[in-house]
């Protein structure tokens, strides 16, 4: 993302940062707070701000992995199942998302199988990290 210097959104987010806060909800602090703050378009100094070009991306665009079973895509696919699922998950990845979190807090030492979700998106887009896998 790129603002321009002094931005009214960006000071908003800041402000509707400090007053709703919550350590336990990572994309309410984060992607979250971004679009309550764009859907007021009005800014606390009663300037419109919503003229201005930015685009709402919805979450998965950029955390199309969910926090909550993050560890099974570091695993094969186990089934005939499990392997479509993967593949409508890899091409959603390719094809919707402009970044991907591997919530290194919880992955950090998970080393991804081969035929995984991971291990395929590494070997996709990755030029060094295959290097050390």
């Amino acid at each position: 993302m790129a603002f321009e210097k002094h931005s009214s959104f960006i000071l908003d987010c800041l402000t509707e940062f400090t007053a709703t806060y919550d350590e336990t909800l990572l994309r309410w602090n984060g992607a979250e707070l971004l679009t309550r703050v764009a859907k007021n378009p009005i800014e606390k100094s009663g300037k419109n701000w919503a003229n201005k070009s930015f685009k709402i991306q919805p979450h998965w665009a950029f955390f199309p992995l969910s926090f909550h079973n993050i560890k099974s895509y570091f695993t094969a696919p186990e089934n005939q199942y499990d392997t479509e699922m993967q593949e409508v998950l890899f091409k959603r990845i390719l094809n919707e998302s402009f970044t991907l979190h591997f919530w290194n807090s919880v992955t950090s030492k998970i080393v991804p199988e081969t035929g995984s979700i991971v291990e395929r998106v590494l070997n996709y887009h990755c030029l060094h990290c295959t290097d050390f896998l």
